[in-house]
């Protein structure tokens, strides 16, 4: 019982503080929850979850079958979302106050080696904070070609994401459960 009690005076005061010097409290959700509404969490800052996948093109947090997908007309979108690297980057939609932590990420590769080497196989679950996007109205990035083809114009490489996160930090990587 006194263990919850402290505890509980703890994340008061935490919150106290972070109040106090003008800060927020982040929402941390995973892949999934954003794409079941993505405008919930247009241009907030956030704290995001999810596998990560990278190629010499960029990286993506990922998610297995999510159970609600994102929709846009008849495109059903891969569970993903663009890892944004650059805040300074001039098709982002929303302006930003802050710079990438170098850092932060060098850190988190150091602690996701470890975690490689010492449970080779195993997925990571990587936590970035940073300024989600994505687009309000679908309709003019609906590009219809000659052929007769449409496709929508999303985030990254291809434009294959439904949104991207300005990352401001890599904030975790640890074991995926």
């Amino acid at each position: 019982m006194m263990h919850n009690t402290l505890g509980r005076e703890i994340f008061v005061a935490c919150w106290m503080i972070s109040l106090a010097c003008g800060q927020t409290i982040l929402a941390k959700v995973t892949v999934c929850e954003v794409m079941a509404d993505p405008l919930k969490y247009d241009g907030k800052m956030i704290l995001l979850q999810g596998e990560i996948s990278a190629t010499d093109e960029g990286g993506w947090l990922i998610a297995g079958a999510c159970p609600i997908p994102f929709v846009t007309g008849d495109h059903v979108w891969p569970n993903s979302i663009f890892l944004q690297g650059d805040p300074t980057d001039k098709h982002n939609l929303h302006p930003v106050a802050f710079a990438f932590d170098y850092a932060s990420e060098q850190r988190a590769s150091a602690t996701a080696k470890r975690l490689n080497q010492k449970y080779s196989g195993k997925k990571l679950r990587w936590t970035y904070v940073g300024l989600l996007e994505t687009r309000r109205d679908w309709a003019p990035f609906l590009a219809r070609y000659p052929n007769g083809s449409s496709r929508y114009i999303g985030f990254g490489h291809l434009s294959e994401a439904p949104a991207q996160l300005i990352v401001k930090a890599v904030q975790d990587v640890s074991l995926a459960p």
